[in-house]
């Protein structure tokens, strides 16, 4: 393929503009990874100082409990049972209510200390008075693995609300029964405080902070999405998380970067997404500045180039797209610039191509028409004697019985036939090829009194103008194929109506039909250009209505409610002429 002056043009900015593109784009890429390695290493570096201020007021309320442990007090509860009156064992309860109230102020998280005393099942909590059960399977596990364990909902028999709690003893079990500490101090922390650092984390930052674990429900602050934190949990449940790392996750359709680190004493995650998008605002609104320098390049070297353009490819392009058009079929076709140049000797050389085209095409076309209305003249030339021949034949025959006025009938209605047949026009109101049919049937009616006939025709139908000669065929097969040979003799039913774009004339009779294969095969006949031997005068209606109103119009057959065979005649309304609409429909009835 031939590569124009114009490509080549475009290919030389192309080859000029790519290299400093990609250029650029290497340079972008590398600054995101920098900045992101950063970024990465901060943040993990804020969620690791987060774990640990959040573990380091942990490690607090637990030395809290151990000291409680070890207060006389408190070790005097073992033996509360012992205290010889009630005054005493009230004395020695509000002591240690006192000191756990003490201890429970002093911190900046709302908590709860509840003593136990294993050896005479009594519980002192520092404010409402707190039922004995001691989960010493907790303690145990808390004992050999982490510090704190969640309790959900379920578990209210005991605690109530969502509660980090933790177990500390005054002596630590190796044989791993319960009785080994006579006291037990357990701490009780609502995760609200949990998710009140969380909020202090995140004011004033960017993305979600959240204290995640595979087994709970993550916590969050207040104002997070809860789309965006269950779009998070998701992804997080599909990962193998280690101690701490980081991730780039997809997260509600936006790209994240995700720190994470486990803290020890809770077992939970402490996870910060970052939104890159927003992260990276600043080097996007560069790349944004550099494509718009792009684009000025691009209009200045297409500015350059458009004189030249203007001069070669705008009159090649108009050449192409009048061959294009001739193509199609358009040959009307003219080329109207003129430029000063060479391309005006072409212009011109193509106009006189298209006239002539055009010229030779339109005499072939009026060759055509005129050889279509001469097959018309010759197709209606044929019909007329062959009826003629049909009524002649009868005539004779009824002669020959002295059947007088069933041959002055016969004259009076073939001298109407006649009298309409020899109008020079070709066309005539549907109103006369009624009277005609009417005709027709009187001299039928004479040869076979058991035949009947109804037309059935909407009085707005009767002035549209159609064909000469189209109907009377039908309805003469209808008596020769359908009716002659039936001895009880018969019906025939002519009707009209009107159906969307098509005019429609149904001849119906009670004859004895066709079969779907003969129908089929007359309806192939009827299409072929050839004249058939047999079943000429359909295939000459049918030839006519083709030239006259196109496709669609033409001969169908269908089987009758009558019991015999009905052929449907239609033609276009967009082709007829209408002297008159189609609004009210009344019928002519004759018998």
């Amino acid at each position: 393929m031939r590569i124009t002056i114009f490509t080549k043009i475009v290919l030389m900015v192309l080859f000029i503009l790519v290299p400093l593109f990609s250029i650029y784009s290497y340079s972008t890429w590398n600054n995101e990874r920098v900045i992101e390695k950063e970024i990465t290493a901060s943040k993990l570096q804020n969620v690791s100082f987060f774990k640990q201020q959040m573990e380091t007021t942990l490690e607090q309320l637990q030395l809290s409990a151990i000291t409680m442990t070890r207060d006389p007090d408190v070790r005097r509860l073992n033996y509360l049972h012992l205290l010889e009156t009630p005054f005493d064992r009230m004395q020695l309860v509000n002591s240690i209510r006192d000191k756990l109230t003490l201890y429970v102020s002093a911190s900046n998280w709302d908590h709860e200390m509840v003593v136990f005393s294993t050896e005479n099942r009594t519980a002192v909590s520092a404010g409402e008075p707190f039922a004995y059960p001691f989960d010493a399977n907790r303690f145990l596990s808390q004992q050999a693995g982490t510090s704190w364990s969640y309790v959900m909902p379920e578990d209210r028999n005991q605690i109530s609300g969502n509660d980090f709690v933790s177990y500390v003893g005054d002596t630590y079990t190796r044989s791993g029964e319960a009785d080994a500490s006579k006291i037990a101090v357990q701490i009780r922390l609502s995760d609200k405080d949990l998710i009140a650092m969380l909020e202090q984390y995140k004011s004033g930052g960017k993305g979600e902070a959240v204290l995640y674990h595979p087994d709970f429900a993550p916590l969050t602050p207040r104002s997070s999405d809860p789309l965006f934190v269950a779009s998070l949990t998701e992804q997080l449940h599909k990962l193998s998380l280690g101690a701490k790392g980081t991730y780039n996750l997809n997260v509600a359709g936006k790209d994240f970067l995700v720190n994470y680190v486990k803290s020890e004493q809770l077992g939970w995650y402490v996870v910060d997404s970052l939104p890159l998008n927003e992260t990276f605002a600043s080097i996007v609104r560069n790349q944004h500045i550099f494509f718009l320098t792009v684009v000025v390049m691009l209009v200045i070297c297409t500015i350059a180039a458009y004189v030249l353009y203007r001069q070669i490819q705008v009159p090649i392009g108009e050449l192409l797209r009048g061959v294009q058009s001739i193509k199609r079929g358009e040959y009307g076709k003219r080329i109207r610039s003129k430029p000063a140049n060479e391309f005006r000797l072409l212009n011109s050389r193509f106009n006189e191509m298209t006239e002539q085209i055009q010229q030779l095409i339109e005499r072939v076309f009026a060759e055509q028409i005129q050889a279509r209305e001469a097959l018309l003249k010759q197709l209606q030339s044929q019909i007329n004697p062959h009826f003629l021949y049909n009524c002649l034949f009868f005539m004779k025959n009824m002669a020959k019985m002295r059947k007088s006025d069933a041959v002055e009938a016969m004259a009076l209605n073939l001298g109407e036939y006649f009298r309409y047949t020899t109008r020079v026009d070709q066309s005539a109101p549907l109103r006369d090829e009624i009277e005609l049919l009417h005709n027709y049937l009187t001299i039928q009616q004479l040869r076979m009194p058991r035949l009947h006939y109804r037309l059935d025709i909407p009085d707005d139908m009767l002035p549209v103008v159609m064909p000469r000669l189209v109907i009377q065929p039908l309805v003469e097969n209808a008596v020769k194929h359908g009716l002659e040979r039936k001895a009880a003799g018969g019906v025939i039913r002519i009707s009209g109506s009107v159906e969307g774009d098509f005019f429609r004339i149904q001849v119906e009779d009670d004859g004895y039909g066709m079969t779907e294969e003969s129908m089929s095969d007359m309806r192939r006949r009827l299409a072929s250009a050839e004249s058939p031997e047999r079943g000429y005068g359909l295939w000459n209606v049918h030839q006519r209505l083709q030239h006259r109103f196109g496709s669609g119009s033409g001969l169908d057959f269908a089987s009758s409610e009558l019991g015999g065979l009905t052929v449907i005649l239609s033609w276009r309304r967009s082709a007829a002429a209408l002297p008159g609409g189609l609004d009210n429909a009344s019928h002519v009835d004759r018998r």
